[in-house]
């Protein structure tokens, strides 16, 4: 190999390196998205939202904690609003839209596991719950396995339930409306501020 193909192979590199950090900030979903919480944080904060709404630690459950990104969530925003909008994962972070946080999953202890298999498998064979927050520890999802249901939060009323859910997840209840089941208002569908 001759010296110039050896200064052409660098070139190149370096220019692709260049071009990498350039438009890294337009595909990357973690983009203006600082990791505010660590692992031990999160694991925290799912033992104290599993204990407020209801359901205790029990002995033999281990949480897997993981950072996630919401590659779906990206995908139906982009199919849903159509191709004329320029959406990067660095806007829709700075707008607050969770592309990425943190999962908890309290599993049972297993002796180990053969193959590489789902999530959704994982959970329904060994789960007790599942947690996902965003990058700012609000809960943007939270289930129970079926067989632990009946210690799920209980209340005086709806009201004084969701309350108390509306405390554990961070989430404002002023954003929300309460409505009866199978009723919903015709403007519960809301356009993205992008």
């Amino acid at each position: 190999m001759s010296l110039r193909s050896v200064y052409i192979i660098v070139y190149l590199g370096f220019l692709g390196l260049i071009i990498f950090v350039a438009f890294r900030s337009m595909i990357d979903l973690q983009a203006t998205s600082p990791v505010e919480m660590n692992r031990f944080a999160v694991n925290e904060r799912a033992s104290e939202v599993m204990h407020m709404l209801g359901l205790e630690e029990p002995a033999g459950y281990k949480p897997l904690t993981r950072r996630i990104q919401r590659t779906y969530l990206y995908t139906d925003l982009l199919d849903s609003l159509g191709k004329s909008q320029t959406l990067n994962p660095s806007s829709l972070n700075q707008s607050g839209v969770p592309l990425n946080g943190w999962s908890v999953m309290y599993l049972r202890d297993y002796d180990q596991i053969t193959a590489i298999i789902s999530d959704e498998t994982l959970f329904s064979e060994f789960g007790l719950s599942s947690v996902t927050f965003d990058t700012d520890g609000k809960v943007r999802s939270y289930r129970v396995n079926a067989d632990n249901e009946s210690m799920l939060v209980r209340g005086d009323s709806l009201e004084h339930a969701l309350a108390r859910v509306f405390e554990a997840t961070g989430h404002d209840p002023v954003f929300y409306t309460l409505v009866e089941e199978g009723a919903l208002p015709d403007n519960h569908f809301r356009e993205p501020n992008f």
